[in-house]
């Protein structure tokens, strides 16, 4: 074996554990739960750890132009139904990542996804 062929072997073995490691990192992040956390005017009114275990849920916020239907299913929320002509924040769907969030910019109601945000590359 030359020392080319060496190389090669030390190059493959290293990207191999190193992708291994961001495949262990993004699994561990799936698994951990969050907090979803609900605000009306700037206030936060409610927060909710969201993880598999997580019942199903379904409660109304009173934002500043009417109610706000708020739907809680496992990892993941949404805004069901809300009093807002334009019903931006319900055609928006489900938010589950941390980062996320829907707005209700009329009922002034924020839905926000907070925690560990998952890794997107690793560079060197």
């Amino acid at each position: 074996m030359t020392r080319g062929d060496k190389l090669l072997v030390l190059l493959i073995m290293v990207s191999a554990i190193m992708s291994a490691y961001v495949l262990l990192c993004n699994r561990s992040n799936k698994d951990s739960s969050h907090q979803a956390v609900i605000s009306v005017e700037g206030l936060v009114v409610r927060t909710i750890t969201l993880s598999r275990e997580t019942p199903r849920q379904d409660f109304v916020i009173n934002g500043k132009v009417g109610k706000t239907d708020i739907e809680v299913q496992g990892r993941r929320i949404r805004v069901r139904d809300a009093h807002c002509n334009n019903r931006i924040c319900v055609r928006q769907g489900w938010i589950d990542k941390p980062g996320e969030s829907v707005i209700c910019m009329p009922g002034q109601v924020v839905i926000s996804i907070e925690g560990a945000a998952p890794v997107d590359a690793v560079t060197r």
